[in-house]
C-alpha cells in the first residue's frame, strides 16, 4: 500500500499540480498511519481511539481511491500504457467506495448490518489497490524476480545503440 502511494506520487509529478499531488499523498499517509493503529487499539479497551482511527482509515481510503480513479480517467492520454478498461475499473471502484462511505456511516447510526458494509468496503479497498498495482510501473513486487530480471535484460538489449567506428 505504501509503495503504491509513493509510486503514484512520483508518477503524477508533472501531471497534477503540486498542491493536488500533495493532497493525494496526504490522504495516502492517513491510510498508512491509521491502518496498523486500528489493530493496536482494540475496540473493547480503547473504543473511542479505535473507532476514530477506523473512521480516518475508511474515509481516507475512499477519498484516495476516488481521487486516484479520477486522476487516471481525466489524464488517461498521458498514460498510454494503461488500458482504458483498467482506468474505467479503477474510476468505478473509487466512485463506488466513496458512495459506500455514507452508507457505512449511516449503518452505525441505525445499527443495520454494520459488518456487511464494512466487508463490502474492505473488499472494494483491496480490489482498488490490487488493480492499481497492476498498472503501476514503479511497483516492483508485482512481478516475480526471475521474470523481472529477464525483462530488465531484454530492455537493456533493445535500448543498446551500436557505436559507429570512428576510424
Amino acid at each position: 500500500m505504501q509503495v503504491n502511494i509513493r509510486a503514484f506520487y512520483k508518477r503524477f509529478h508533472g501531471v497534477l499540480t503540486v498542491e493536488e499531488n500533495n493532497a493525494m499523498v496526504s490522504w495516502g499517509w492517513a491510510i498508512c498511519l491509521s491502518f496498523p493503529l486500528i489493530g493496536y487499539f482494540d475496540e473493547w479497551n480503547y473504543a473511542p481511539i479505535h473507532f476514530t482511527l477506523a473512521g480516518i482509515f475508511f474515509t481516507s481510503t475512499c477519498v484516495y481511491g476516488h481521487k486516484l480513479g479520477n486522476v487516471f480517467y481525466h489524464h488517461r492520454a498521458q498514460f498510454p500504457r494503461v488500458s482504458d478498461n483498467m482506468v474505467w475499473w479503477v474510476k468505478f471502484q473509487g466512485n463506488f467506495m466513496l458512495l459506500m462511505l455514507p452508507v457505512f456511516a449511516l449503518s452505525f447510526a441505525f445499527h443495520f448490518h454494520v459488518p456487511l458494509w464494512e466487508w463490502i468496503l474492505a473488499v472494494s479497498y483491496i480490489n482498488q489497490f490490487i488493480f492499481s498495482a497492476f498498472f503501476n510501473e514503479f511497483y516492483d513486487s508485482v512481478m516475480p524476480y526471475h521474470k523481472r530480471e529477464k525483462k530488465e535484460q531484454e530492455s537493456l538489449e533493445t535500448s543498446y545503440e551500436p557505436v559507429q567506428n570512428m576510424a
